[in-house]
Order: C-alpha cells, then structure tokens, then sequence
C-alpha cells in the first residue's frame, strides 16, 4: 500500500512539474462610482494579446479588495483577472498588469 501512494504522489509531482505553471494577472477596469464606462474584460484581453501574452479564459471582473471612500467620481475598485502562462508575467507587467492577489 505504502508503494502505491508514493509512486501515486510521485506521478502527481512529475505531472506538475512537467505541465505548464499558470499565474493570475490583474488591472485596472478604470471605471468610477456612479458613472458609466471604463475598460472591458475584451480590451484588457487585447492589451495582452498585443503584449505577445496568450491568455485562455475570458477573464473576470472581481473587486480589488481595498477599502474605498463611498462617492461619485471615485475608483470602483472592479479589475479584470486573466490566468496566463507564468513564463509571460514581464511582458503581461510591461502591459499594464499585476500579480493576482495583489496581496499575498
């Protein structure tokens, strides 16, 4: 029994270490309370195509997680998060982006 769980352990940290590592990404929707606007999931996407970063999912809209002052004209605090491939978080940085969570 012991043999099976360590070549059943070993096969999963082989299958890790040989797959491709992803990473999230986040910016900015650049919207403010009350009005409407900002960037959408399908820009910022573009903005990491033409960075040379392939992102396979359509993204998210989440909160930042900060506190914010409740008023009109603030930031909302809404970003967009993609997963990409961790061999392209410089190029996905040079674009605009961060490391999703912000705070680790």
């Amino acid at each position: 029994m012991k043999s099976i769980l360590a070549g059943a352990l070993m096969f999963g940290l082989v299958a890790c270490a040989g797959g491709v590592q992803k990473v999230g990404v986040y910016h900015s929707l650049n919207a403010r309370q009350c009005e409407q606007g900002g960037l959408s999931l399908a820009e910022l996407k573009q903005s990491l195509s033409a960075a040379g970063v392939q992102t396979a999912d359509v993204g998210k809209v989440t909160d930042d997680g900060r506190m914010r002052v409740t008023v009109c004209g603030a930031p909302d605090g809404k970003v967009g998060v993609f997963q990409i491939d961790k061999s392209d978080l410089d190029r996905a940085r040079q674009a605009g982006f961060e490391l999703w969570p912000a705070r680790q």
